[in-house]
């Protein structure tokens, strides 16, 4: 959901006015934000903020604008519904508390980069290569956590580069961050140098698959339908270089 609304506040910008399409888009559009926040996950919340602040600065005046509808909705809800403020305030609230169970699910994320690095060094050949694609999901693994005196076993990656690190080792995960940094830095350039009718597609797409990457941090991403999107997404941005212009000097283009 956090992915789809930004391709769905540019598709809305894209449709006619008062047109059944373009409600229908308005209606799909809350309805995502809406059921982000009733999955009462962390990540997907922060990844809405995310995709917010993206949109509202790499977007044109019209995405700016409907960016701001968004906003003002958000803060009419919080007004009206005063329970959602609590709620996310108790959220972050756990979060922070070490003690608490969301808090603990928190630095276990951040734990799990200490059990990936860990493993790895028993070999120089896992050091190198690591245990192999999709070994996370079939090796469990004793540890005592730092935040807890009792020994876990670790079934869950819910730290999608870290799982990457374990499986991969240094040289697949260091392939991957570097194809990942490749893309986000092509993709930006094309956004800088594109023509003002695909600007906002353009946008979208950096601000969808930006939303995915940031996820990966907190979860480990095993549905195929969401790396086909991904990938697809950055096929159209891609395939949109051909509408750049051939300035050689790349400006920000803060409109």
């Amino acid at each position: 959901m956090a992915m789809a609304w930004p391709i769905t506040l540019v598709l809305i910008g894209y449709s006619k006015v008062n047109s059944f399409k373009y409600f229908a888009l308005w209606f799909s559009l809350m309805v995502s934000i809406s059921a982000i926040y009733f999955s009462s996950s962390r990540g997907p919340l922060l990844a809405t903020v995310i995709a917010g602040m993206m949109m509202f600065a790499l977007g044109s005046i019209r995405i700016k604008k409907k960016v701001m509808i968004v906003i003002v909705f958000a803060i009419a809800v919080l007004i009206i519904k005063p329970g959602v403020y609590e709620s996310l305030g108790i959220k972050t609230a756990d979060t922070l508390n070490q003690d608490s169970f969301k808090g603990q699910t928190y630095q276990y994320r951040f734990e799990l980069w200490d059990i990936a690095y860990s493993e790895i060094r028993k070999s120089i050949e896992q050091a190198l290569f690591g245990y192999g694609p999709g070994a996370s999901e079939v090796i469990s693994i004793d540890r005592n956590l730092s935040y807890s005196d009792e020994k876990y076993v670790v079934w869950s990656w819910d730290n999608h580069y870290a799982a990457n690190l374990f499986e991969t080792g240094f040289i697949g995960f260091g392939l991957t961050i570097l194809l990942y940094i490749t893309v986000l830095k092509r993709l930006f350039f094309i956004w800088a140098r594109i023509d003002r009718a695909n600007v906002d597609i353009v946008a979208g797409v950096l601000t969808s698959i930006t939303v995915l990457l940031f996820m990966m941090t907190n979860v480990k991403i095993f549905a195929p339908q969401l790396n086909y999107l991904f990938w697809s997404l950055i096929s159209i941005g891609i395939l949109l270089e051909k509408n750049c212009g051939k300035a050689k000097n790349v400006k920000f283009r803060w409109k």
